[in-house]
């Protein structure tokens, strides 16, 4: 989220070329939901950050990497 905010912001926040890209990916992606073709912002508005990240960059989100590392914030402030 630090190197990318973009990912947290509404529809209607994203700049023209972040909207565009969004929707070059849904179509790429070919998403089931009938929504993605006609309205990526409906789309993009219902998505979590996690299929936001894995839309943008094409890979799943870090998800869980900190906790199976066992070295989690809490961990290295002590």
């Amino acid at each position: 989220m630090r190197t990318h905010p973009w990912l947290a912001l509404n529809w209607a926040q994203l700049t023209t070329a972040q909207q565009q890209q969004v929707e070059r990916q849904l179509s790429y992606a070919g998403t089931a939901a009938p929504t993605a073709n006609s309205d990526p912002a409906s789309a993009w508005d219902t998505m979590g950050l996690d299929d936001r990240t894995e839309l943008a960059f094409g890979t799943p989100a870090m998800a869980g990497v900190a906790s199976s590392r066992g070295d989690g914030y809490a961990e290295r402030r002590r």
